[in-house]
């Protein structure tokens, strides 16, 4: 019998693996989920998880966009969004919010949001990539009477490294 060695991805796990699986960091967890369901003004406050490789920081997101999605009094306010581990084919700020639709009609089933995505992706002005993208983004949201709670990871590598820094501005 051979043996057959894989790296541990959480981004590979059922929801119900995630969860079963989630045994520390309970109270990161918590903090996580208590800062979420404190945003109800006007303007949210970001929350940025750094820590080095291999410390349960995707773990910890998928976690607790898993349970946004479960809990009755966070998923009714929230519709988290979860981006690749790495999204090294954004190179502009238009095309995070590309992603980001692409995301949500495949993590929604919703053809229009699919075909909102395809339409975008012949999008040649960035300016216009960005307005229309981030605006069916937000229509969804609005629709739905929900916010959209992004997850997205290596946010550093995207301002820093994937995008001009008059993009990670604008973002």
């Amino acid at each position: 019998m051979s043996t057959r060695i894989m790296k541990h991805n959480p981004a590979f796990l059922s929801r119900e693996e995630l969860v079963a699986s989630f045994v520390a960091r309970q109270e990161d967890l918590a903090f996580v989920l208590d800062h979420i369901a404190d945003n109800t003004g006007a303007s949210s406050q970001h929350l940025l998880i750094v820590a080095p490789r291999g410390m349960g920081k995707t773990t910890l997101v998928l976690r607790a966009a898993e349970a946004v999605r479960t809990d009755a009094r966070l998923s009714a306010i929230w519709f988290p969004l979860v981006y690749a581990e790495e999204t090294y084919e954004v190179t502009a700020a238009g095309e995070l919010w590309l992603e980001g639709l692409r995301h949500l009609g495949e993590q929604t089933k919703n053809a229009e949001l699919l075909e909102a995505h395809r339409e975008l992706r012949r999008e040649r002005d960035e300016q216009r990539l960005y307005d229309r993208a981030l605006g069916r983004m937000l229509q969804f949201a609005e629709e739905h009477d929900k916010r959209i709670l992004l997850v997205v990871e290596n946010l550093h590598m995207l301002l820093d490294e994937q995008i001009s820094k008059a993009d990670a501005w604008k973002l």
